[in-house]
């Protein structure tokens, strides 16, 4: 129905035109399509590129806003325009100055690493072996919840994400989502059902079928993104989101005009 989490070439590790994933989602007959380009602040290594510069972030928002025109002027779907924010500490004024600066339909926020440790990247993957796995669950859920201190965060993004490659804590980890629930319903989030982790190592959606379902419980609403990287992964596992979802007693998905919240019945 709706696919809220792609990205394009500016992000330096994603492939295809931007007009070809909008085919691609026409092609599956999604109701709605919106791009979500990681923030010029994320953090990478030296002498790598895994984000658009603030050169670049401007392209894709002048890139988004044609496009933007022209599906709108074939009429067969609605377009939205999103960022990545990704979730620095420190990096609040820039976070701030952007989201003043363009009117977003939505924000992502999303947490890739831990201090210097970028722990989804895989050329960093040995990283794990040195780490206890629980104190890195540990982390990255305070770090979460740190994020939502910026008051700007609509959608959480991968919620789940380091398990990525496999590491999951012997104990789970059901015990940081319900630290992080208050904080979600306060803050009034929305919770991506990202299907990208389907493909990954861990092979399930981020975030897990036992989370959603925990969520789901609590009232938390959902959205969906397919976290593209090139134009054949939109819309995929999409049938499969959805059945999880009705499983778990959810009615409705979000999607979001301007940061507002719109409701879609499943």
């Amino acid at each position: 129905m709706i696919d809220l989490h792609n990205h394009t070439p500016l992000c330096h590790h994603a492939s295809g035109e931007p007009g070809e994933y909008v085919e691609r989602a026409r092609e599956l007959g999604l109701r709605e399509f919106g791009f979500s380009e990681h923030s010029p602040w994320m953090f990478q290594y030296e002498g790598e590129q895994i984000a658009p510069s603030e050169e670049e972030f401007a392209e894709y928002l002048e890139t988004m806003q044609s496009l933007r025109e022209e599906v709108t002027e074939k009429g067969d779907m609605a377009f939205r325009i999103g960022i990545e924010m990704d979730f620095i500490p420190g990096c609040e004024q820039q976070a701030r100055a952007m989201a003043e600066s363009f009117e977003f339909d939505y924000h992502i926020g999303s947490v890739h690493n831990l201090g210097d440790w970028i722990f989804d990247h895989p050329d960093h993957l040995t990283q794990w072996d040195e780490r206890d796995v629980g104190k890195v669950y540990e982390e990255y859920f305070k770090t979460l919840r740190q994020m939502f201190e910026w008051d700007l965060i609509d959608i959480v993004g991968h919620l789940d994400l380091p398990k990525k490659f496999g590491h999951v804590p012997r104990a789970g980890y059901e015990m940081y989502v319900a630290s992080l629930l208050p904080l979600l319903i306060e803050s009034d989030a929305v919770v991506e059902i990202n299907t990208a982790g389907r493909d990954k190592p861990i092979s399930e959606f981020y975030p897990s079928p036992t989370v959603v379902a925990h969520l789901a419980r609590a009232g938390v609403p959902f959205t969906l993104g397919s976290d593209a990287h090139k134009p054949s992964e939109v819309g995929r596992y999409f049938d499969d989101a959805l059945a999880l979802l009705r499983e778990c007693g959810v009615k409705e998905i979000i999607t979001f005009d301007k940061r507002r919240k719109v409701g879609l019945p499943i």
